[in-house]
This record gives structure tokens, sequence and C-alpha cells, in this order.
């Protein structure tokens, strides 16, 4: 289809307004949901008819929603709708122009002048912050020299805040030079003109960076729920902990897993997956409020940064989300299908100079524990009874090695390394652990017959290996997989990723290291046969600097 979605949003227009007078009606006479459902009936098959695939979902969500929550479903689907008819044709903007001077501001006014735009001035820094604050913009004029402060710390504190942080800015200003122009790319300005203005090269300058301005903000965002994606959630989350850590006010970090998404999406079909989606997406946005941000981290996971939220408070807001879901009558096509419908979240507080990544990880491993717990709950981690587990790694490299071993013991890990495949299998042949991941090219013994041999010991056959290489070829993926890994990565890789991997590993075999090998306490012969292991009671001590085992671990 050739028309953009505003063009094919247009034509439903008669129906958006007739849906939007009809709930306005909802307070005062609730027998108008009877009206408003048949709308969105109306609407859904014309959205469909349209490929406006979004919009058809949101439809049905309204058909399915409950009584009690019909006016707040509308609310959310009106209001998406009018984000995604606000994807205009890059002639249709709003521009802020930041201009004391009322002869230039006129004259810039008249340059910029187009059909569908909207020009609006603002004579000082306080009233252009404050413009900010009420009106999405697409693009700043700026001049440096205002009454009230100097521009450059308008640039700085849009930059700093999170709702401004991609909007493009022109400084149009009489001080020229390359040290002022220097100075205003650095703090966050995307062009810098001198006055007077040449008005084509403005008005190619506005066009440009208003195109520009739409794709970063269009890169940011998920596409079905119209939240932040991960990108936008980094950019955000950098300025909300550089402003907790400068107020001196907690931030937390917390991930809600819908755990039925991929049941649903598969049993249902993906429209149900999109509508179970968008109605939890709302009610988190609803429940954590203004300050807050919301966005899609996976497919499956929702992520909220709560600046001036104790890890106790996000917690309890959460449960409060979870709680009302379960009460919410839109999830009921779920519930019929006898699928259990149970969310898990995880909360962590942030440390002052914790990246996302790290701070996630945090939320995840409640999160994990919410979830091994058996859903619908929500761990944070000061709960938590973390268990430390031992991973041996071998990797001769020294910088993967380094990295690896930081964030491993950073995770609550005790770590085991060697650059030696031979002397790795020295050690395991008496010791014990409770993961391993193993570099395929190391000297001594490569990672194959190193995860062979590890598989050959009884007490190792139920515990997860993980292969770390940059050999990519099929056949060595292949390879290491007939021999017994658990997973593959290659490299370069995440360190994120890897760590998520590890988590899932070491949740799916539970068990510590005494009680694995007790699972595991026969083996398969080559005959076919089982033969009992000799007995394991005790356990030779690790490698210079490791304590001892314990009488559990041994």
């Amino acid at each position: 289809m050739t028309d953009s979605v505003p063009q094919r949003l247009e034509t439903l227009s008669a129906q958006f307004d007739g849906l939007e007078t009809a709930a306005a009606s909802l307070g005062r006479d609730p027998s108008v949901g009877t009206s408003v459902r048949r709308i969105a009936r109306s609407l859904e098959s014309a959205a469909q008819a349209l490929e406006l695939k979004e919009v058809a979902a949101g439809a049905m969500a309204i058909q399915r929603a409950a009584d009690a929550h019909l006016e707040r479903s509308v609310a959310n689907f009106l209001a998406r709708v009018a984000e995604l008819r606000d994807e205009r044709p890059t002639d249709q903007a709003t521009i802020l122009i930041v201009e004391d001077n009322k002869t230039v501001a006129t004259a810039t006014k008249a340059y910029l002048r187009a059909d569908g735009r909207e020009l609006l001035i603002a004579e000082s820094a306080e009233k252009a912050l404050e413009t900010l604050e009420e009106r999405e913009v697409d693009l700043v004029i700026l001049d440096l020299i205002l009454p009230d402060r100097d521009g450059r710390d308008v640039l700085v504190q849009m930059r700093e805040a999170a709702a401004t942080a991609i909007v493009p800015v022109i400084v149009l200003s009489s001080n020229a030079g390359a040290v002022a122009r220097a100075e205003c790319m650095a703090v966050g300005a995307d062009d810098f003109l001198e006055k007077p203005a040449d008005p084509k090269a403005l008005r190619s300058a506005a066009a440009r960076h208003i195109k520009a301005g739409r794709e970063r903000r269009d890169a940011v965002r998920d596409g079905l729920t119209g939240l932040p994606n991960r990108a936008g959630l980094l950019a955000h989350y950098e300025q909300y902990r550089r402003q907790a850590a400068a107020a001196g006010v907690p931030l937390t970090v917390a991930v809600l897993s819908l755990d039925p998404l991929a049941e649903v999406t598969m049993r249902l079909g993906q429209d149900a997956g999109d509508r179970f989606l968008l109605e939890v997406s709302a009610a988190v946005h609803e429940a954590i409020g203004k300050g807050d941000h919301l966005g899609r981290w996976e497919t499956s996971e929702l992520v909220a940064v709560l600046p001036d939220r104790t890890a106790t408070e996000a917690k309890r807001m959460l449960e409060t989300t979870i709680h009302m879901l379960a009460r919410d009558d839109a999830l009921d096509e779920m519930r019929d299908a006898r699928i259990d419908i149970t969310l898990s979240g995880g909360v962590a507080t942030v440390g002052t100079d914790q990246p996302l990544h790290d701070a996630i990880s945090s939320a995840q491993r409640s999160l994990y524990s919410a979830r091994a717990a058996g859903g619908d709950a929500v761990h944070a981690e000061v709960d938590l009874e973390l268990k430390t587990h031992r991973v041996l790694m071998v990797e001769d490299d020294r910088v993967t090695s380094t990295l690896l071993h930081h964030r491993l013991v950073r995770e609550g890990h005790e770590v085991v390394a060697f650059e030696d495949g031979r002397d790795a299998y020295d050690w395991a042949a008496d010791a014990s652990f409770d993961l391993a991941i193993l570099d395929v090219k190391v000297p001594g013994m490569d990672g194959f017959e190193l995860l062979a041999r590890l598989r050959d010991i009884p007490r190792y056959v139920g515990v997860p290996i993980v292969m770390l290489t940059g050999m990519g070829s099929e056949a060595d993926v292949v390879r290491g997989l007939e021999l017994g890994a658990d997973d593959y990565m290659l490299k370069p890789f995440s360190p994120t990723e890897l760590l998520a991997r590890v988590r899932r590993l070491l949740h799916a075999h539970p068990g510590q290291r005494g009680e694995r090998q007790g699972r595991s306490a026969a083996r398969v012969a080559t005959d076919g046969t089982t033969a009992p292991l000799p007995d394991q009671d005790t356990e030779p001590d690790g490698p210079p600097g490791l304590d001892p085992p314990n009488e559990a671990q041994a």
C-alpha cells in the first residue's frame, strides 16, 4: 500500500471522532459502552482493510475491555492514534524560535513559514524552557544572547532533559567565530548559522534537521507499543542517572516480564499477542506516572526507569499493576484459552555510575527469582539470598578473560580461570564447578577436546557448558553441540548477552555442585548398562588462591 500511515488514518477520521464523542459520555452513562464497542468493531474492520495492524489491535482491545476499564482503553487508543497521525511530512512541523529581538524573530518566522508549520516565539530562556516542557517541537532556532540567560545554558538543559534530548537545535547568533561555533556544537547544537541569516540557507537547514530529528525519534521507538526501544531507553537512562546522582536521590530500575506472551502468540495468533502486549504496556505506563520512563527492552520484557523511587516503592507499584491486570476483563480471551496470565517483576537500585545494562542485569536476577517462585510476583534485589556458583573459565586472550572475570565476579560468582586447556582439565578432574565457559582455540588442549573429556567425567554430565570462540562456521557450532555444549557464542560478543545466557543456564540447572553430582550418580557405559560412580565424599582443594570447598559443596 503506497499511502503513508497518516494518510490512511485520515480516511478513518469520522470513526475516530465518533469514538471520542461516545467515550466522553461513558462517565455519565455507562450504557454508552455498547455504542463505543460497536464503533470499535467498525474501526477494527476498516483498519484491517487499510493494513493498519496496530490500530486494528487497539480497536479489538477496546471491544474486549471490561466496563470499568473501557474509558481508559479508549483514551490509550486515541492517544496512540494521535501519535501515528502526527507522523507528518517533513514540511509539517512545530518550530520554536528563541529570540528576544522582535525584528529578528519576525524575520526568522517569515523565512520559515510554510503550510502545515506552527511557528512559536519565546523571547527569553525561561519562556523557551516552559514551552519545551508543555509542547512537543520538531526544531529549535536558538539565539545565544538572551535577556535572562546564555543560550548555551538552554542548550545544555535541553540535552539533559529526556523529553528534549534529541530535538534538533540550530544556533542562530551574531556571536560569530570558530570558537563560538565549536563550543555550541560540543554542548549539543546540530548546526550553527551566523546573523543575519541567509533565508535560503536557513530554510534548507531547517528542513534537513527536522527530517533528521524525526528519523532519530523513530529509531528509538518500538513500532508496536510506541514506547522507547533499547536505544531510546539507553539515551534517557544516562540523563536520569546523572540527575539522580547530582540531586542525591535514588534511581531504581524495574523489569516486568510478560511470561505467557509467546504462548498467547503461538496459540491465539500474532494479533492476540499484540493486544496482550498493548494492554499490559498501557496499564504499566499509567501506573508509573509522569516523570518516569517506560520502554520495551526485549520481546516480552518492559523496563521502567524510576527516578526518586526506592526499590520498595517500585516493587509495590509493579505488584499493584500485576494485581490489577489479574482482574482485567480485556485478558479474558487468554483465560478462556486456559493460558495462565502470569507476570513476573524484578527491581534493583542503581549505583551512581552503573550502566543501564548492568542495572537491568541486577533487576533480571530478581526477575528470575520471581519467575522461579511461580510468577505473578515481584522480587527486589535486597530480598534475594544470592547463591554463589563456581564458574570454570578457559580463555587465553587476556583482554577477554579480564572482562569476563570482572563481570562474573560482579554477578556474585566465584571464577576459576585458566589459559591452558590441559591445566583446566587437570584441575577439573579433581575439583568441581557449576558452569564452564570454554574458548575453542586454547593451548595445551583445545576447547572441543576439553569439552569431550569433561563430559566423560560423571559429575559433569549435567553441568552447563558454553563454548566461546571466533570460529563461526556451521560445522564448528554443530561439532560443539554434538560434543555436549549447552550454548555457543561467537566473538566478538556482548558480555551482557553472555551473562544473560549464564543466568539462564544456571537457572535451568539450579543444583549446587554436590547436588548435581548426586543426580548423576550413575553413568551409561559403552554397552548401555549403568555403572555406579566411585565414592565422591571429599573434594580436593582448588587451585592456589581458592578457599577449600565447604561441606555442602564436597
